[in-house]
């Protein structure tokens, strides 16, 4: 059996709606993120303690993956706010 092409609209069609599935998630996900570290100020210092001390401003852009990875609380913040997102 020989497989068709997929039509040329139909991959825009799905890919517009990822991006549009994905940027509501994420957008979802941001918002939460600020809001809870705009809510409690020792969290919003000690993250950006952490952020500063793994990319010093000025110095290094906050791009190299592996060393996010290993953040800390950096990494807790995101794990807590996905869960509340996702329970919500």
């Amino acid at each position: 059996m020989e497989q068709q092409r997929t039509p040329l609209h139909v991959v825009v069609m799905n890919t517009a709606t990822a991006v549009v599935a994905g940027s509501d998630t994420t957008a979802t996900t941001l918002s939460s993120i600020f809001y809870f570290l705009l809510s409690n100020p020792a969290c919003f210092t000690r993250l950006r303690a952490e952020i500063d001390g793994a990319f010093p401003p000025g110095v290094k852009e906050p791009t190299d993956t592996t060393v996010l990875a290993q953040m800390p609380y950096l990494n807790a913040v995101m794990s807590v706010i996905r869960c509340n997102v996702l329970s919500s």
